[in-house]
């Protein structure tokens, strides 16, 4: 669960939320809310599994969005 995470633990999903959203080109717009939502949900995921290594993250966050693509 989320509140199990170390405030460093944090830190690293929110980097790695943005990033990935950024490479997305993803903007702060209402717009882009559930993608935003969407890779939070594949990030916290993958470290619920312990993972803590930033690259890796963003890899499963870019694994989930393309299994959800359809691809």
């Amino acid at each position: 669960m989320i509140e199990d995470f170390q405030p460093k633990d944090m830190r690293i999903l929110m980097h790695v939320i943005e990033r990935v959203g950024a490479g997305l080109q993803l903007s702060d717009s209402i717009e882009h809310l559930a993608m935003k939502s969407r890779i939070a949900e594949l990030v916290i995921g993958c470290a619920e599994g312990g993972e803590r290594d930033i690259q890796r993250l963003i890899d499963c966050a870019h694994e989930g969005l393309s299994k959800g693509n359809g691809t």
